[in-house]
Parts: C-alpha cells; sequence; structure tokens
C-alpha cells in the first residue's frame, strides 16, 4: 500500500462519519500499517485481527 490511498480511504471515512457510519481496516500486510502511521491516521484506521473483530469494534 502506497500514500495514494489515504486520501481516498480519508474521504470514505469523511462520508461515513457525516452519514453516523464507520469504515474500519482488517488487519492486512505490514506496509498497510505503515502506511497509516506515516500518514498521521492509525487514530482514525486502527487495524482489527478479523472482518469479526470490525463488525463488532473489537480490537486485539
Amino acid at each position: 500500500m502506497d500514500g495514494s490511498a489515504l486520501a481516498p480511504l480519508s474521504a470514505a471515512w469523511d462520508d461515513c462519519d457525516a452519514r453516523h457510519g464507520w469504515v474500519r481496516i482488517v488487519r492486512g500486510p505490514v506496509t498497510a500499517g505503515l502506511t497509516l502511521r506515516a500518514g498521521g491516521l492509525t487514530h482514525r484506521f486502527p487495524r482489527y485481527g478479523s472482518a469479526q473483530d470490525a463488525w463488532t469494534g473489537t480490537l486485539r
């Protein structure tokens, strides 16, 4: 994952948040986490261990 994904991902978050929804990221490659950290977005996009964890909001 490179930085080009951050703008559309943030736009999706803004859109969902405006409608009282959410966007959650299921743990992927280490590079995805590094990219989010470099972009200062780990607070907005914590990474979940599985789709079930993302659905329930369970961070492990």
